[in-house]
């Protein structure tokens, strides 16, 4: 229901916020290892950590403003999906090849920003337990459908379990539902994870 999303969401931005502070731990030990390999001597060495460093503070900051607003009205959808990539790259060094067809129509507000955090909480994921991993991410037109499907090589998990356990796959479920769509997750331990989900336009 609306209202089960509403109350999901809330519960969904505090997790959000606890999986960026994840995150950017794991950045600060990167760029740990990167002063260590740098020669504090050699000017172009410095050149090039300052703006690596500038370059993970400015996607941390793009990552936490998406985590309460979404710049629809600045952006399509597919930009706005681009963009979300490019941040994610940029910030966490993430290996994600990103397909859209050019026949994606224009959506609606409230079906792009519900696609939209379905992206955002699977590269979230992604970020936290498949970083290394190859991603991939397809979305394209067919019929009256929009389909996106997304995979990762990173560990996998327990469904059942998680499912009982996790709000992001709940959410993720239910913003689909909501939308009239249809989520299908396949996932196992050390066996990846694999979404198909289709929604009306």
């Amino acid at each position: 229901s609306a209202r089960r999303i509403i109350a999901l969401e809330e519960r969904e931005k505090q997790r959000l916020g606890r999986d960026l502070h994840d995150l950017t731990g794991q950045i600060v030990l990167g760029i740990t290892g990167e002063l260590e390999r740098t020669d504090f001597s050699d000017e172009d060495q410095m050149k090039q950590l300052h703006q690596r460093i500038r370059e993970i503070g400015d996607g941390i900051r793009k990552i936490s403003h998406r985590l309460t607003r979404i710049r629809g009205e600045q952006l399509s959808f597919p930009e706005l999906i681009a963009d979300l990539c490019d941040n994610y790259r940029n910030t966490l060094d993430m290996k994600i090849t990103l397909q859209m067809s050019a026949s994606i129509p224009v959506l609606s507000a409230e079906t792009s920003a519900h696609l939209f955090r379905i992206v955002q909480e699977l590269l979230t994921n992604a970020g936290r337990y498949a970083r290394e991993s190859l991603i991939l991410i397809s979305i394209e037109k067919k019929g009256d459908l929009l389909e996106l499907f997304y995979s990762d090589e990173g560990p996998g998990f327990e469904k059942e379990k998680q499912m009982q356990q996790g709000i992001g796959l709940s959410i993720i479920f239910e913003r689909v539902n909501f939308l009239g769509g249809q989520a299908d997750l396949a996932t196992g331990p050390d066996a990846g994870t694999f979404w198909e989900i289709s929604v009306p336009i």
